[in-house]
């Protein structure tokens, strides 16, 4: 695809899960993934379906309907990525998406990246030590 004339088609083949959550604390989990769908410039006409699914994917179909603000660091990190799993893009790109998290959180996200691993090209970026 091209850059110059095919920016949408690109959009949604792509996720990013950034390394410090972009999340709003007055937005529920559902509008989050709704806004990100969006800007993937699929139509409201698909947005729920996929909002559904996302969420699901990373365990937060049950509190879709829950602030942002209310969540604890791994809920936080998995909205995240349900955030970058939105649309089914093919590619993601994920920069030190557990950084933080406690053991048990930790195993939970990377249980979530396994699965995505299984339809998905994922790229990480790993912690450099010097």
């Amino acid at each position: 695809l091209s850059i110059d004339n095919q920016l949408t088609e690109i959009y949604k083949k792509m996720g990013v899960c950034p390394q410090h959550d972009l999340l709003w604390d007055t937005l529920t989990a559902a509008e989050h993934a709704s806004f990100y769908c969006r800007l993937k410039g699929y139509s409201d006409a698909t947005v729920h379906k996929m909002v559904k699914q996302a969420l699901a994917s990373v365990s937060l179909a049950g509190d879709c309907d829950n602030f942002a603000g209310s969540f604890s660091g791994g809920m936080k990190r998995r909205l995240s990525m349900a955030n970058c799993l939105v649309g089914q893009p093919e590619v993601v790109y994920m920069d030190e998406p557990s950084t933080g998290l406690d053991p048990g959180a930790k195993h939970q996200l990377w249980d979530v990246v396994e699965e995505a691993k299984k339809t998905k090209s994922i790229t990480q970026k790993k912690r450099t030590r010097y």
